[in-house]
């Protein structure tokens, strides 16, 4: 049997971190509140698990990505991540953030749709 190792990637999707504020290098009579990106990276999304009460879905993601040892880290619980998994939008809030000393982070992500 012949095992490809090499079909596997370990970042193969793209998410983007974003906040809700004020952005303030716009002059003041431009300034609305709107989402704000933090950052954009490389990322891998797994589903955990899913509930369906009375119609409102709730959905729990883990989005893996590399980060820099030594370096803060940029993202905050309550803000939002947006990612595309297989041709699945994710959208959701951060509930925890798990970096590592091995040079990945991991965040749990709460995904809410209606």
């Amino acid at each position: 049997m012949v095992i490809d190792r090499q079909i596997l990637q370990e970042y193969p999707f793209v998410g983007t971190f974003f906040t809700f504020g004020k952005d303030k290098t716009k002059p003041l009579d431009e300034q609305v509140e709107t989402d704000i990106e933090i950052m954009t990276t490389v990322c891998d999304i797994q589903g955990v698990s899913g509930t369906n009460s009375n119609g409102f879905i709730t959905s729990t993601f883990k989005i893996f990505f590399p980060i820099t040892v030594g370096e803060d880290i940029v993202i905050k619980r309550g803000d939002t991540f947006r990612g595309n998994f297989y041709g699945l939008n994710v959208n959701g809030i951060i509930d925890s953030i798990v970096p590592s000393p091995m040079g990945g982070c991991e965040v749990i992500l709460k995904d809410m749709d209606v």
